[in-house]
């Protein structure tokens, strides 16, 4: 399987799992109601962050560290900064609330893709 073919199955698995846990962990673990942030802007920011940040790990990072073991090392971190800065702004969260939704829905679908596929 081609590193094209992989990224365009994971790209869907990776919106898909990071949203549904995002809107999981908003409604019920940081019980904010759907008054406060509305489902769609919920799927819109799941989306984005996701959409916005998954090419460049796939495709930029490796051509900058070409060892896998750093460029994970380096690379996943720096995903959960940038999409801590997304939801931080999207979602207008604190950067507590915003580091801990972007680390634990970076660590689920990075988990499950280790999984799946």
């Amino acid at each position: 399987m081609t590193i094209h073919t992989l990224f365009l199955l994971s790209l869907p698995l990776t919106i898909l799992s990071e949203t549904a846990l995002l809107f999981f962990l908003i409604r019920r673990y940081f019980k904010i109601k759907t008054k406060a942030i509305s489902s769609s802007h919920l799927l819109a920011s799941g989306f984005f962050a996701s959409f916005s940040t998954l090419p460049y790990l796939w495709f930029v990072l490796p051509v900058l560290i070409p060892s896998y073991t750093l460029y994970t090392i380096i690379g996943e971190p720096l995903i959960v900064i940038i999409e801590t800065i997304i939801y931080r702004f999207t979602l207008n969260l604190n950067l507590k609330k915003s580091f801990t939704l972007s680390f634990l829905c970076n660590l689920f679908s990075f988990l499950l893709g280790k999984i799946v596929l």
